[in-house]
């Protein structure tokens, strides 16, 4: 349908009571009021169902296909990464010995002393004072 028989169609069904086509074209009004239109079906075309549950069903055409430069690229970036990430990682091993692990027994105290030093001072803005 086209925007003219809708509208059309709502003059007929009573919603508007004027040529409302003519009216935006700025021509001489076809009618007044509410025609009956025999072209306007009686009926409205059926509707698909609703389905009984949320489910997710892809059809077989709407799934992706690379071609296989972009799964070669891919795979070389990756194989690329992997070497630099290695070679990273061998200077890593080189400075581990400087680096001292005892003071990482400490740090749980120090949260749990921070969380405590925080809670007094919210604690203690919202504390009546008479």
């Amino acid at each position: 349908m086209s925007w003219i028989s809708d509208l059309d169609a709502c003059a007929s069904a009573g919603i508007i009571e004027f040529d409302a086509p003519a009216y935006i074209k700025g021509t001489q009004p076809r009618y007044f009021g509410n025609p009956p239109l025999e072209t306007i079906p009686g009926e409205l075309p059926p509707i698909k169902q609703q389905p009984k549950k949320d489910e997710f069903k892809p059809s077989n055409d709407t799934l992706q296909n690379n071609p296989s430069w972009k799964k070669w690229l891919f795979s070389a970036l990756i194989a690329t990464g992997a070497v630099l990430g290695l070679k990273r990682l061998g200077a890593f091993k080189k400075l581990t010995p400087k680096i001292d692990l005892s003071k990482l027994k400490g740090i749980p105290q120090k949260i749990w002393n921070g969380i405590q030093t925080g809670w007094q001072t919210i604690v203690n803005k919202f504390k009546r004072t008479p």
